[in-house]
């Protein structure tokens, strides 16, 4: 039997089947299952690492319990009846002046935006759709336990492009009874406005409380078949930086900015991109420029432009690797493989942002993992380059991402501003 879920497309949703160049293929932006699935598993690894730790075969065999795998489908079906329908404009007009647009391409980045505007109408904009949920009856601890999933994928994540930039942000706003929740099917809605102005970190609640001893059982039955000590949580140490995201206290920190609430998720995503170009270009330019405003990143000038080319710490970097930059310079994260090649590693963001609300009431919410930016590898480095050629190693540490992602929530969250 199927259970339908009303889901709310709460900011422009960038996501389909081919890039938007691919025109030929003719593949309008969507609600993919294989998307939502996707975020699904990210926070099923993210809520099961706080008892099987960083067991990667652990966590698979919970994955693949939960959600499925290429041997065995999943005991959780979704279904999108009907796809939501695609903006017939671009997304400047949803804005409501230039200032906007211009905050709000930062945020997009090159691949969404042109000179400086969101000039795209390849996106879903706000809607509502329904999302049909069928449970097959053979597992009802799996089914807890993905349905927390996707609970946690709509509070904190999303589908498609720029999730961690404030896109593709989705709200459960009705929920047919039948889901396996003691509290009843109205658990599974996304939270309001003051759910997130009280969260200082992401922790078990909601559904996802609800099923924790589900988890544990889940998580029991891994690796040698479930030992009494296997449902208690993983001992990460006295400094939990994990290997990759987890839930809980003392893995995470979040916080809403202070001030007033805004009228739109547009004004707010606005003012997240303004405070961005701001924290991450911290100086002053000295001369007049051809752009606005006149601000400079402490790497441009500290050591791409360090002549004597001595400086080596780049802590801006943590917030996303690779960068480029203009005169063909670009810092990577590489790790080098036997034979003399070298692999790229891509790194994500830490710092997830989120307009959070509804109606005329909203606000900028920001969220990290404790986790480790880059493999505990000697042979990983940060280097920068110029047009392919290596120029010197450079330090960027997990260290600087902490302090980044603590400085913009802390900050933010007291009243201050980044912006000069």
């Amino acid at each position: 039997m199927w259970t339908t879920l009303t889901i709310q497309v709460a900011t422009p949703v960038f996501n389909s089947a081919a890039p938007p160049s691919d025109t030929h293929l003719n593949t309008p932006p969507e609600i993919r299952v294989p998307s939502l699935r996707g975020g699904m598993r990210f926070w099923l690894r993210a809520m099961a690492a706080r008892y099987v730790g960083d067991d990667l075969y652990r966590l698979r065999e919970v994955e693949d319990r939960v959600l499925g795998s290429t041997a065995n489908s999943s005991p959780v079906k979704l279904r999108v009846p009907r796809q939501p329908a695609p903006s017939t404009v671009e997304l400047q007009d949803l804005l409501d002046d230039g200032e906007q647009g211009r905050w709000i391409a930062y945020l997009l980045g090159p691949g969404l935006a042109t000179k400086g505007r969101p000039r795209t109408r390849h996106f879903i904009p706000p809607q509502e759709f329904r999302l049909k949920v069928r449970l097959d009856g053979r597992d009802r601890d799996a089914h807890r336990c993905a349905l927390a999933a996707l609970w946690l994928n709509c509070a904190y994540g999303g589908v498609g492009s720029r999730i961690r930039r404030g896109f593709g942000n989705l709200r459960i706003v009705g929920a047919q009874q039948g889901l396996p929740f003691d509290s009843g099917s109205s658990l599974m809605h996304t939270p309001g406005l003051p759910h997130y102005t009280k969260a200082a970190h992401l922790v078990f609640t909601g559904p996802v409380e609800e099923a924790r001893e589900a988890l544990r059982r889940v998580c029991a039955a891994t690796g040698d078949g479930g030992a009494a000590a296997d449902t208690e949580e993983f001992a990460w140490g006295e400094e939990p930086i994990s290997p990759f995201p987890v839930l809980g206290e003392e893995h995470t920190a979040a916080g809403v900015a202070g001030g007033r609430s805004q009228a739109s998720w547009q004004a707010v995503l606005a003012r997240a991109g303004r405070e961005l170009r701001y924290f991450r270009a911290e100086l002053a330019s000295d001369k007049e420029e051809k752009y606005s405003p006149p601000i400079k990143t402490r790497g441009w000038i500290d050591v791409i432009h360090d002549e004597a080319r001595r400086e080596k710490r780049m802590p801006m970097a943590a917030l996303g690797l690779p960068l480029v930059y203009k005169g063909d310079y670009e810092v990577r994260a590489t790790r080098s493989k036997n034979g003399g090649s070298v692999e790229q590693l891509r790194r994500a963001s830490p710092l997830w942002i989120r307009a959070v609300g509804d109606g005329n009431e909203w606000r900028l919410f920001s969220f990290a993992f404790w986790s480790r930016l880059l493999p505990d590898d000697d042979a990983v480095s940060v280097d920068l380059w110029k047009r392919g050629n290596h120029v010197r190693r450079l330090e960027v540490t997990t260290d600087n991402a902490h302090g980044l992602v603590e400085n913009w929530i802390d900050e933010l969250g007291g009243g201050a501003s980044f912006i000069r």
